[in-house]
């Protein structure tokens, strides 16, 4: 209630590391405004699943920089 009273918004940026299997093993903060953002970011962003990368048809483990927008009303 305190940020959303201060307006408080921005991007968190995050670094992901995927798996061969598509799941997320790894979130590390790059940037955010707010710690509560970052909390947030990270559990939502541990949850995520992704078709995985593949090198010469075979899956592979991959690093992923992804941009989450927060605007609190």
């Amino acid at each position: 209630p305190e940020m959303r009273k201060a307006g408080v918004s921005g991007h968190v940026i995050a670094e992901l590391v995927i798996d061969e299997k598509g799941m997320v093993q790894a979130v590390e903060i790059l940037e955010s405004p707010a710690e509560e953002f970052s909390d947030a970011s990270t559990e939502a962003l541990e949850q995520w699943t992704f078709q995985p990368a593949t090198m010469e048809g075979k899956p592979v483990a991959v690093t992923y920089i992804v941009t989450l927008a927060f605007k609190l009303k």
